[in-house]
């Protein structure tokens, strides 16, 4: 069937947005990858001549049929800073460049969530001075199509430039990641932030790796049948839906030419959407602004120019449709006939759709015209603007008609706008946080991952770099009674997925989560013991504990069952009044609650209502009860000595 979770549709215009001459993930106060080449690309004509130097290094590169060059240019020694000339048809010079590593953070929202708005997040802001952390942050968007490029320009981590909310700033786990490396290694980290709240791990994959998972192939296929969809068909839907939800589309009231926009805020185009000046910006923003045409009109027809655009937008002059297009990538040309053009004042009006783009009004100011049939151009990259939103998505006025949550987790549709406009940037490895999403999904979710590992590696060609997950915190409210649990057989596929992934690795959250909010705000933990285990694993520094208790074996003997653990540095230990979370189960596949004690490197289990035991479960629940440790500090993972089906 077609696919209800329609993102925007490709569509055929004359204007193309622009390919920048150098890929925008290049900028000024990046960190380049130590150690290795790294890659510069970028777009001109076909057939010219690019050269990219650093330092006394350089190397040449020419342009493709497509106009796209690519260069490979080795760094300097570690530190900074530098420059990095870029040369060709144009010439670019990026300033404060370091030397360091660099590390992706990925996954939805528990990677996303800023630090403002962690654990005593206002003073950890007021700290974020550290100039040898750069991070830059991938806009969130989603494409059927891999796009060519995003903008995501770095910055220095600083109090103002981390962000003072939840979901528009610096990843609260990927910055304790950091600090904790840096402070060890002494170089400087560059992390580049890449998640998405709500987002499945099937959206992180490639068509091609995708193809290979049967049970997606039927979305597969209501993909291809939405992006045939004609433009025409798809912008009705939405503007049926817009029209019984949007509060200046009814009766286009907004688009009136006469309409007293005076209390609207004023805004200079173009412009990101946060710059607006209120909150989200998922939902309908109205664009209204006024020109000043000569008295004597040009015969012929005037083309309005608006650039590109995200996501979809309606535009008027004088309160008569011209146009509407529903692609990002796309400039906006749009004919306005000489009957709709009359001397003096005119009003133009661009409602906007956001899907979740966050970029705005996308192209070069110079690009934002009405140019008349004589030539004469007026521009409109002003502050002659003004702004108000129409309906903000999250406050949740009706269906959205693609389905935002479900749009989030379509296949392939985060590595072709998010992954694929970055590589293959130079990176060390990667760090992951996500499963909420695939909760009831474990059995394909091993699978999954090390397909995300494996296409994240192709496409930043760097064969098994690091690839570090981390383990669902506990979430829900305490069962009474040991059961089955959706999030407890996920935590299993992440600790399975870990352990097939060449170099990959887990460290788990269980401990530090919180019962009534999927987004608990102890993500400093969460850092620190990620970087640890990039520190032991990584950069070998085999003296640091990385790892809490790791089941390793199990026997029976009569009426008890003993677990053999390893990873127990410093012996096992309890925390808390009692050790707790052990289940006990017979032949029967029942389980119960067992007595638990430690005797050294093993727990012995007993339940006065399993005379033999056959199999053992422990921290088996979406908040289980986390007692063991290890002596320095780290809780043990969850486990099962059993196969049986789980959920």
């Amino acid at each position: 069937m077609l696919l209800t979770t329609m993102l925007l549709v490709s569509v055929a215009q004359d204007a193309v947005i622009r390919r920048p001459f150098l890929s925008p993930i290049f900028s000024d106060h990046m960190v380049l990858q130590r150690g290795r080449p790294n890659t510069f690309w970028g777009w001109t004509e076909p057939g010219q001549h690019v050269r990219v130097a650093i330092e006394g290094q350089s190397a040449e590169g020419v342009s493709g049929a497509d106009g796209k060059w690519m260069v490979k240019v080795s760094p300097p020694k570690v530190g900074g800073p530098y420059k990095i000339v870029v040369s060709g048809p144009q010439r670019l010079t990026l300033t404060d460049v370091l030397v360091g590593d660099v590390w992706l953070c990925g996954g939805q929202s528990n990677m996303q969530f800023g630090l403002a708005a962690s654990l005593n997040g206002r003073e950890e802001v007021a700290a974020a001075n550290h100039s040898q952390i750069r991070f830059a942050l991938v806009p969130v968007s989603m494409s059927f199509h891999p796009r060519d490029f995003t903008t995501a320009p770095w910055k220095v981590c600083t109090p103002e430039t981390v962000g003072n909310d939840a979901w528009n700033g610096l990843s609260a786990v990927g910055y304790f990641f950091g600090r904790a490396l840096q402070k060890e290694l002494k170089i400087p980290i560059g992390l580049v932030h890449d998640c998405r709240g709500g987002s499945r791990a099937e959206s992180w994959i490639s068509r091609p790796t995708l193809e290979g998972l049967g049970y997606v192939n039927e979305t597969l296929g209501s993909i291809d049948e939405a992006d045939r969809t004609h433009h025409a068909e798809y912008m009705k839907n939405a503007e049926d839906w817009i029209q019984r939800s949007d509060a200046g589309s009814m009766g286009n009231a907004w688009a009136n030419p006469d309409l007293d926009d005076t209390g609207w805020n004023k805004v200079s185009l173009p412009a990101s959407y946060s710059d607006l000046g209120f909150g989200g910006h998922l939902g309908v923003t109205w664009f209204r602004t006024e020109i000043d045409l000569p008295q004597t009109l040009p015969a012929g027809d005037a083309t309005l120019s608006l650039g590109a655009i995200a996501d979809a937008d309606w535009t008027w002059v004088n309160g008569n449709r011209v146009g509407s297009t529903a692609e990002y990538r796309l400039g906006r040309n749009y004919a306005v006939s000489s009957a709709m053009l009359r001397p003096g004042r005119n009003q133009i009006t661009v409602r906007v759709l956001s899907t979740g783009v966050t970029d705005g009004f996308m192209s070069p100011g110079k690009e934002l015209l009405l140019k008349l049939a004589d030539g004469t151009q007026v521009p409109l990259a002003n502050g002659n603007w003004r702004v108000k939103q129409g309906l903000n998505l999250w406050e949740g006025k009706g269906e959205f008609p693609w389905g935002i949550e479900g749009a989030m987790s379509t296949p392939l549709v985060h590595y072709n706008s998010m992954i694929y406009p970055v590589a293959p940037l130079a990176v060390r490895g990667a760090i992951w946080y996500q499963g909420e999403s695939n909760a009831y999904q474990s059995r394909p979710y091993v699978q999954i991952m090390q397909d995300v590992a494996k296409d994240w590696r192709a496409a930043f060609e760097t064969d098994n770099f690091p690839f570090l997950q981390v383990q669902l915190a506990n979430f829900q409210a305490r069962g009474d009674q040991p059961g089955d649990s959706a999030w407890a057989a996920l935590r299993e596929a992440q600790w399975l997925s870990s352990r097939k992934i060449p170099g990959g690795g887990l460290v788990t959250a269980v401990d530090i989560g919180d019962a009534a909010d999927i987004h608990p705000k102890n993500k400093r933990d969460v850092g620190i013991r990620l970087a640890n285990l990039a520190l032991k694993q990584v950069y070998g520094r085999s003296k640091i504990v990385a790892s809490g208790p790791i089941f390793r074996s199990f026997r029976i003997e009569g009426s008890s069952l003993r677990v053999r653990f390893e990873a127990t540095n410093g012996g096992l230990a309890v925390h808390g009044p009692a050790l707790k979370g052990f289940s006990l189960a017979g032949s029967d596949r029942k389980f119960y609650w067992a007595d638990a004690k430690i005797v050294g490197n093993e727990v012995v289990l007993t339940s006065a209502e399993v005379k033999v035991p056959v199999a053992a479960r422990y921290a088996w629940a979406d908040n289980p009860e986390i007692t063991l440790y290890n002596g320095a500090g780290l809780p043990a993972f969850p486990f099962r000595t059993d196969n049986w089906p789980v959920h």
